[in-house]
């Protein structure tokens, strides 16, 4: 037997991964900016970065998709993670609710 994944299976991984980059633009953007609001936004932003680097390995008909989808993820996670230092520096430096 191959390790040659059938279409259907790399349709769903190509899948997941457009709905995990949708859901952490969803959370991007609505929650409010906490710190434990930023560390949901790093979660989901890192598993749409990581099923986007698996989607972009397999070939399918929604590789380039998923590719655009990745670089948007990472665009999120890079800022949720500046975002996330700049809160806990805030919180650690003063009087600030979590």
């Amino acid at each position: 037997m191959t390790d040659v994944p059938r279409p259907a299976d790399t349709r769903t991984l190509h899948i997941v991964a457009l709905v995990l980059t949708v859901l952490s633009a969803v959370a991007f953007f609505t929650l409010t900016g906490g710190v434990i609001d930023y560390l949901i936004m790093i979660a989901c932003a890192g598993a749409a970065v990581l099923f986007s680097i698996r989607g972009v390995l397999r070939a399918g008909t929604l590789r380039w998709v998923v590719l655009a989808g990745g670089i948007v993820a990472t665009l999120l996670l890079v800022t949720s993670l500046g975002l996330f230092v700049i809160r806990v520096t805030r919180v650690l430096s003063s009087d600030a609710p979590l």
